[in-house]
Formats: C-alpha cells, sequence, structure tokens
C-alpha cells in the first residue's frame, strides 16, 4: 500500500485540506498504530494551505514530541494534500529491502522545521525530501527537504511562545 513506516506518517506528515475519517492517510497511519480516538481527532483537523497555519501545526506536533518522548531539534513535518500523499506512496513502491538514504522527489507544497524553541525554517513548494529506510526497506527516517529553482525557503523567529 506505502512503502513507509506509520510511525514516519505520523510524525512527518499532515494533510492540507478537508479530511474524511477513512482517508488515504489513517488507513495508512492505523494499519499497524493503535491510536487513540482523542489523537485522530487532533490528526484529522482542518490544516488550511498558508505558513502561519502549517507552522503553528508543526509546532503542536513538536510539543507533542517533547512531552511524549522528550524529543530533541530540528523537528520536521511536511504537509501536503492527500494526492501528493499518494504520489509519495507511489514513489515509494521501487524500495527495497535494506537500510539505504533516498530521495522522494515528489513536490510537497509545505516542509516546516523546528530548529530551536523559537526558530523555524519553512520551505514551500519543495522538490521533494531526503529519507533514509529501515532494514526492510520501509522508508522510516526524514533527512533533509530537497528544493530547487521553484521552492522557496525562508527562516522564522517565533514570537510570543
Amino acid at each position: 500500500m506505502c512503502n513507509c513506516t506509520s510511525d514516519f506518517l505520523v510524525k512527518h506528515v499532515r494533510i492540507l485540506g478537508q479530511r474524511q475519517p477513512d482517508d488515504l492517510y489513517n488507513q495508512l497511519i492505523q494499519r499497524d498504530l493503535e491510536v487513540p480516538v482523542k489523537a485522530m481527532l487532533i490528526l484529522n483537523q482542518k490544516i488550511d494551505n498558508t505558513r502561519e497555519a502549517v507552522t503553528h501545526r508543526a509546532g503542536i506536533t513538536l510539543q507533542a514530541r517533547v512531552e511524549e518522548f522528550a524529543h530533541q531539534y530540528p523537528n520536521t513535518v511536511m504537509f501536503m494534500e492527500l494526492e501528493t500523499l499518494q504520489q509519495f506512496c507511489t514513489s515509494l513502491n521501487p524500495l527495497q529491502s535494506g537500510k539505504r538514504d533516498f530521495d522522494c522527489r515528489v513536490r510537497i507544497p509545505w516542509i516546516v522545521t523546528w530548529t530551536g524553541t523559537n526558530t523555524y525554517e519553512v520551505v514551500q513548494n519543495a522538490a521533494g525530501f531526503g529519507a533514509s529506510t529501515d532494514a526492510e526497506g520501509l522508508c522510516n527516517h526524514y533527512r533533509l527537504p530537497l528544493k530547487d529553482v521553484h521552492s522557496k525557503t525562508s527562516n522564522w523567529k517565533a514570537t510570543g511562545l
């Protein structure tokens, strides 16, 4: 269905726009994770396609990871439409078993990386992202955004935190 771990999706992918309880994203994360109802409600909240909305949601994701897992910076979340998620899954079909780094060249509307308590980088219209696979050949680790002439990168300092 999609050669990535459910953990990878929960950590690094959020869907833009209106959501449905049985959409592809939910099917993928629930295939091998038991996600509490409250967490599913948060994962399914509508996210607008704006810098403010995606940076806010990436901050919420970071806060949850810090509280639950004592996670350190950086923390990256990719924001995409369901159609982009399907393209992402299709691009992973040729992955084979064994640990390796690879580039996923699927256009990503927003990639937000919190680099510190109140600093973050935003890549709009990223050319894709670099990732790694586990021993089974499943995408399990985000490495970096891929950029090209169509991508726009900006660094921000959050206020009011």
